[in-house]
């Protein structure tokens, strides 16, 4: 296996942790609107992904970017999420990409399954993805992004040295956007795959992470996977849901020590949030994760008690001033067909249900366990908590 990376703190010390920041100071750069911190994911489908649902339909997933941002959130931390993955994608492509659009067009070109190996300019216009153009410098609205690329390149024998040339590329664009970057060193296989049986892989992304060691702040991947029980692997390239979500708990723990130095302030962790004994008057719930990106925005946040249905408290999504939304979590009984029986998270207007929890024996909605979409698998990063409000 590649010698892990190792690099030295900003303090000029031994970095003992799985992230190493380079010794040089750069500018400040990226500000947090309205105290929420702007997260963005960029990268190969280890940030998006298809996942089959029961119906045999295909849904893009980002388990990791999610999972980062329920951990955060988890440590008072208020995160909007823009998460843009491409199966297979190089960082050659995605570094295109990120000259011709901002993150937000790269997410939404993302979110279409459109393969990337064409001629990008007209796949975007034809997608109605603006695009200012590789010579005209604008503002992300992203205040720190993750960038996790470079194997796919390994996998299609691109040296080690042109992969690194591409990510370097890709931090100085989008730090002169005004945004902090953060890379992961690129990772290899699962335990279940033997390093000998790739020596040239190998090299090459030996070669690429002692590159990038020195190149500025870094999160070191085998580190980190190395922390991961086998049984969280899928096909050896990939993560379990699960394991995506106990990878995300390893980053963040990473990351925090060195938010100070990035320009973002140390927040407090909330409260244990405590769970209701019936549906007492002052209950709400707070909606975190979700691997589906193009849902994310509109199911998480607050939700509020509001009345009763079926013989079980109803919540209804409000924002900080308790205005409400139109999403609620309701629940189904069986008299109502054993399709939708148990918990339904959707639209009050319609009473559709686009996520939903099978057990038919909570009296509350449960904290784990829904499947997003209704009919698909069951979303690990989703997760709802309860908190009594004072008054």
């Amino acid at each position: 296996q590649a010698s892990r990376v190792t690099g030295v703190s900003s303090l000029g010390g031994p970095c003992s942790a799985p992230w190493c920041a380079s010794t040089h100071t750069d500018r400040r750069v990226g500000a947090m609107a309205n105290g929420v911190l702007r997260l963005g994911c960029l990268g190969d489908s280890w940030v998006s992904d298809w996942r089959e649902g029961l119906d045999g339909s295909h849904h893009l997933t980002s388990p990791l970017s999610s999972a980062l941002r329920s951990s955060l959130e988890a440590r008072g931390w208020e995160v909007s999420l823009v998460a843009a993955g491409f199966p297979g994608g190089k960082a050659s492509t995605v570094l295109e990409l990120a000259e011709l659009c901002d993150l937000q067009g790269i997410s939404k070109l993302s979110e279409t399954g459109r393969s990337i190996k064409g001629d990008l300019p007209s796949t975007l216009y034809e997608m109605g993805i603006y695009t200012p153009g590789r010579w005209r410098k604008w503002t992300e609205e992203v205040d720190l992004l993750i960038v996790i690329l470079g194997a796919n390149d390994l996998n299609h024998n691109v040296p080690g040295a042109e992969i690194v040339g591409c990510l370097r590329n890709i931090r100085r664009l989008y730090e002169s956007r005004g945004t902090r970057v953060v890379m992961a060193s690129i990772g290899g296989a699962g335990p279940g795959v033997p390093t000998e049986e790739y020596p040239e892989f190998e090299e090459q992304r030996r070669v690429a992470n002692s590159m990038l060691q020195s190149d500025g702040l870094l999160i070191d991947s085998d580190q980190l996977t190395d922390r991961l029980g086998a049984d969280v692997w899928v096909e050896d390239w990939h993560l379990t849901p699960a394991g995506y979500v106990t990878l995300a708990e390893y980053m963040v723990e990473a990351l925090l020590p060195h938010f100070p130095s990035l320009g973002f302030l140390a927040r407090q962790a909330p409260e244990r949030p405590l769970q209701p004994n019936g549906c007492g008057a002052r209950a709400r719930l707070h909606v975190a994760g979700c691997h589906i990106p193009s849902w994310s925005s509109a199911l998480v946040g607050w939700y509020a008690l509001h009345g009763d249905f079926r013989g079980r408290p109803m919540y209804r999504q409000c924002d900080r001033e308790g205005r409400g939304g139109s999403l609620v979590i309701f629940f189904c009984s069986e008299g109502q067909g054993s399709k939708w029986a148990g918990w339904c998270l959707g639209p009050e207007h319609r009473w559709e249900c686009w996520a939903r929890h099978e057990d038919t024996n909570a009296l509350t909605p449960p904290q784990r366990g829904w499947r997003l979409p209704e009919n698909g698998p069951v979303d690990e990063t989703l997760v709802l908590s309860f908190e009594l409000c004072s008054g």
